[in-house]
């Protein structure tokens, strides 16, 4: 697993790097510690003159999402999606992808021919639907949360809040059979895509055998919501030197990966639950979510027991009670409301919520809270900086 290296010393830059990187940290405390300027010193060019030596690539595939020819954290390729997914990079081209888009946003797949994946996941909000919890094809009612972005939806080992579906593919096979949802089945759609010209087309311009199927269609589907990336925002550029930002965002940044705390559940570079250094494994918490924003009182816990109700039987346990999903905060000026149940409008709310310490810092009962119950203490200068950072990820020039 390990990196075979050339020789068992270091090499002049990374001697000179490695002792400025134990330096640097000194005389500094946790708050003041500058992590931008840590990392562009010392860190991304460790990153880079490690990424020189021989390695050994392959031990690492089985095991990891983490691309070792990725030259820096914060560009695109830093994870490999074929890792997250059932598709092989091998099987994926331009044709499968635009089959995929079709599928998606085609309503007639559902049961009542009203509704397709875009229902709840519109591209012009980051593909999520900004209400409070995504429609149902029931006129009027809703189904049980808040819509996820798709945008590095990818780059998962667990799917939905309650963590439910292991890959992409079973993640639209559960929207595919739910009842609230497509309420349909796979011999359903395929039966409805052998009747359209438009698709045996594709099919056969997608796959060698042209086969309408479920594994076809699901690589398709897979293939389309794999593409859709975000990793060109102005803190990934400023990140890669290619530009600058404010020093409010700089400022937010360091906040989010130290006072605030936001970095131990929401790890960069992708700023979601999947945990470093294999990324291959996602994190769901225990936040004490209320059912509105703390400034509205009562204050009272959310009903929703998320990962405690999850299908999943090894994991029937009361430490899973009221545990979702780490999602990423990436575009997430975009993507209100916030959390499973919609409760929190805007990104001010979410952060005061933060900052009192979740559901057991407001006074409720938690036997189980993963997130520390403690004050943060947080000016409103600092929340305001720390949104200044929240909203430098926005990031929408990648979808296809």
């Amino acid at each position: 697993m390990m990196l075979i290296l050339k020789t068992t010393t270091f090499k002049k830059p990374i001697k000179f790097l490695l002792k400025g990187s134990i330096i640097f940290p000194k005389n500094k405390d946790f708050e003041t510690f500058d992590r931008i300027e840590f990392y562009k010193k010392y860190i991304q060019p460790l990153y880079e003159e490690f990424g020189k030596w021989d390695g050994s690539p392959d031990d690492l595939k089985e095991f990891s999402g983490w691309n070792v020819g990725n030259k820096n954290f914060f560009s695109s390729d830093f994870l490999d999606p074929y890792f997250y997914t059932l598709l092989k990079s091998s099987e994926d081209n331009s044709d499968l992808r635009s089959l995929g888009k079709s599928i998606f946003y085609d309503q007639n797949l559902s049961q009542n021919g009203k509704m397709s994946c875009a229902a709840c996941h519109l591209q012009e909000n980051a593909f999520t639907d900004l209400k409070i919890k995504s429609q149902s094809n029931v006129e009027g009612k809703t189904v049980l949360r808040n819509s996820p972005s798709l945008y590095n939806a990818v780059f998962a080992k667990r799917f939905f809040y309650d963590l439910r579906a292991f890959y992409l593919e079973q993640q639209a096979e559960h929207v595919i059979y739910n009842d609230d949802e497509f309420n349909t089945s796979y011999e359903d759609i395929i039966k409805k895509l052998k009747t359209k010209p438009e698709y045996k087309k594709a099919f056969r311009t997608a796959f060698k055998d042209g086969k309408i199927n479920k594994e076809n269609f699901s690589k398709a589907l897979s293939s389309y919501v794999a593409s859709l990336y975000s990793f060109d925002s102005d803190f990934d550029r400023f990140m890669r030197n290619e530009k600058d930002v404010s020093d409010d965002i700089k400022k937010g940044y360091n906040l989010f990966m130290g006072k605030a705390s936001c970095a131990t559940c929401h790890f960069a570079p992708h700023f979601s639950g999947l945990v470093p250094p294999f990324f291959n494994e996602n994190e769901s918490e225990v936040l004490g979510v209320t059912s509105k924003p703390v400034n509205d009182l009562p204050v009272e816990l959310d009903t929703d027991l998320g990962r405690g109700n999850s299908p999943v039987k090894k994991e029937k346990s009361w430490i899973y009670d009221y545990s979702f999903k780490t999602v990423t905060v990436r575009n997430i000026a975009l993507t209100k409301p916030y959390f499973h149940n919609g409760a929190f409008n805007t990104l001010e709310e979410v952060l005061d919520f933060y900052n009192e310490g979740g559901g057991e810092g407001l006074g409720l009962k938690m036997k189980n809270q993963t997130l520390p119950p403690d004050k943060l203490d947080l000016t409103k200068t600092e929340i305001s900086q720390i949104i200044a950072f929240l909203n430098s990820l926005t990031d929408v020039s990648k979808a296809k």
